[in-house]
């Protein structure tokens, strides 16, 4: 600034420090720098002074520093004022913008900004402009352009997170390298180092070439030999020219479904049960080229975990929670996994539920393990590998009942005790060694047969201290059922009963149930029972074996 005026000498009009009034003309002694400015101070008797006119702020070259060592520079605007920095220069590094701080920055009170912040090249903001709704912690990207899938509703914590953020939509990614290659996903969360790492990198998968397409009729035609598709599978077009309105894009997603019409032809609808044709009449004529792919599956998918399906990269609406879990799964939709390193041997399926358990079959949809325990495998084969209690001690009236209800049939490969009665609805066979103790009914109701068949193992039957057995069959329409205990078969030529005891029984032969048995020959039976006949041929006589008292002895009863 201009310097002020200056001078050593005093005013000869005023030797006393008076000023005459015809010639006012303060007369200032020698300024320190005239770089510094001051102002004027008069007192009540005409004497003057000057100070610094910015309290010991001194400007040089641009520079604003305090003159005083250690004094701070506090710049305040008082009332409702504020104080504003202004400059045109784009903040771009930590050495660009209108406002430069060349050390730490203290800040009280709330930080707003209009932009993204970077800290140590880490974003944190939108990560690009207009993305609502975003939190990006990580590298800055490109933005593509892209008005459709832009990024808005996301965010990404971490090292090359979610890298592909303009070409997603309502994505949640934390960790380094989570869900950070793929492209045009939507709905996903990955949390954990390498979550998701490889989902959304193959966008579509090669089926045909084609030939030819026929755009005069709704729907579309389209020649393309030995595409080996089935009718309702959803496909996009790629790289025809001419009838460009077919050729696939991502950022909208249009995609078709086909109605199979031969091995080298397809029909496109836009839905897949095949109502709605697409109508192609004012597409452009077909010039040459193009492929008929299959899109990947990318959407709606959680993963939680240290390279939880890092690999995975094709299918929606899967689960993965744990460390390193289903690391080889490729793809498939709607699992569920979770647990450490579950399902390391899975590469594709859907519809799996693993948590704790790795006895899934790969490539097999619709399987259930739950650790060790369970397992059901998808087509209609269940395995309980433990002691199993079942229901609430529902009480059972048919086959449809009771506290657990088969529909088919029942193997037991050991003991099986009954607290109640058994009910048999039909013909029922027991093989090999069965014990039915008092209290325990074989009940047939229906009109059919009970087999009891030992086949070479015994069947036993014996009541309790005191209990009952009572076999016995039923009448349906005035007719006798059967009851077959010990039935021959045609290469079983013995069997039976061995023994049958009851009230009825001979009480000499401690209740047995038989028919005294009559033997002809010159020698009696070897294990004779009471009331036994043996007809004597040598004597030409009729012998009765009886007991009187605690002697037994065979009687001559007759001479014939």
């Amino acid at each position: 600034m201009p310097s002020l005026l200056s001078g050593s000498a005093k005013n000869t009009s005023s030797p006393s420090g008076y000023a005459s009034p015809g010639k006012l003309q303060y007369q200032l002694g020698p300024t320190p720098t005239t770089s510094t400015g001051y102002t004027l101070v008069s007192n009540a008797l005409s004497q003057i002074t000057y100070q610094s006119s910015l309290g010991n702020i001194q400007f040089s070259s641009g520079t604003i520093y305090s003159n005083l060592p250690n004094q701070d520079i506090n710049i305040v605007g008082t009332g409702t004022s504020v104080v504003i920095i202004s400059g045109g220069t784009i903040n771009e590094s930590t050495n660009t913008g209108a406002l430069q701080v060349l050390g730490g920055v203290g800040i009280r009170d709330t930080l707003y900004t209009g932009g993204d912040i970077n800290v140590n090249n880490i974003t944190i903001g939108q990560g690009y402009p207009f993305y609502q709704n975003s939190l990006i912690f990580r590298g800055a990207a490109t933005d593509t352009g892209n008005t459709n899938l832009n990024g808005q509703n996301s965010i990404a914590i971490g090292y090359d997170t979610l890298d592909n953020l303009q070409t997603g939509i309502n994505n949640i990614a934390v960790g380094r390298h989570a869900l950070s290659t793929g492209s045009f996903m939507s709905n996903t969360i990955a949390i954990g180092d390498s979550a998701l790492e490889k989902l959304g990198t193959v966008q579509t998968i090669f089926v045909s070439t084609i030939t030819a397409v026929t755009t005069s009729t709704a729907p579309v035609i389209i020649t393309s030999p030995h595409h080996g598709l089935t009718s309702g599978t959803q496909v996009v077009v790629q790289s025809v020219l001419g009838t460009v309105e077919l050729n696939y894009d991502p950022g909208i997603g249009n995609s078709f479904y086909v109605g199979v019409i031969n091995s080298s032809t397809v029909a496109l609808y836009n839905d897949g049960s095949l109502l709605n044709p697409l109508d192609g009449t004012l597409f452009g004529t077909y010039i040459s080229g193009g492929t008929i792919d299959i899109p990947m599956s990318k959407d709606s998918n959680i993963a939680i975990g240290t390279n939880a399906a890092n690999i995975f990269y094709n299918g929606s609406q899967n689960f993965f929670f744990g460390n390193n879990i289903a690391s080889q799964f490729v793809k498939g939709s709607y699992n569920l996994f979770m647990g450490h390193e579950v399902a390391n041997n899975m590469t594709n399926g859907n519809a799996n539920i693993s948590i704790g358990g790795d006895n899934l079959v790969d490539g097999v949809d619709n399987q259930i393990n739950i650790g060790s325990v369970f397992y059901y495998n998808g087509g209609g084969y269940l395995q309980l590998n433990a002691d199993t209690g079942v229901g609430l001690g529902d009480t059972s009236y048919n086959s449809t009942s009771g506290a657990l209800v088969v529909f088919g049939g029942a193997g037991i490969g050991d003991n099986l005790n009954i607290g109640n009665s058994i009910y048999v609805g039909s013909t029922s066979t027991f093989v090999g060694d069965v014990t039915m103790l008092a209290g325990l009914t074989v009940n047939n109701s229906s009109g059919h047969n009970i087999i009891l068949s030992p086949k070479g193992s015994n069947v036993t039957i014996e009541p309790t201290l005191g209990g009952t057995v009572n076999i016995g069959p039923t009448t349906t329409a005035g007719t006798m059922d059967n009851i077959i205990i010990g039935q021959n078969t045609s290469t079983q030529q013995t069997g039976g009963f061995t023994h049958v005891y009851s009230q009825d029984g001979g009480a000499e032969e401690s209740n047995l149930l038989y028919t005294p048995r009559v033997v002809v020959g010159p020698n009696p039976p070897p294990v004779p029972r009471v009331g036994d006949f043996w007809i004597n041929s040598d004597a030409n006589a009729q012998y009765q074996y009886i007991q009187d008292g605690a002697n037994r002895f065979w009687l001559q009863i007759a001479i014939i």
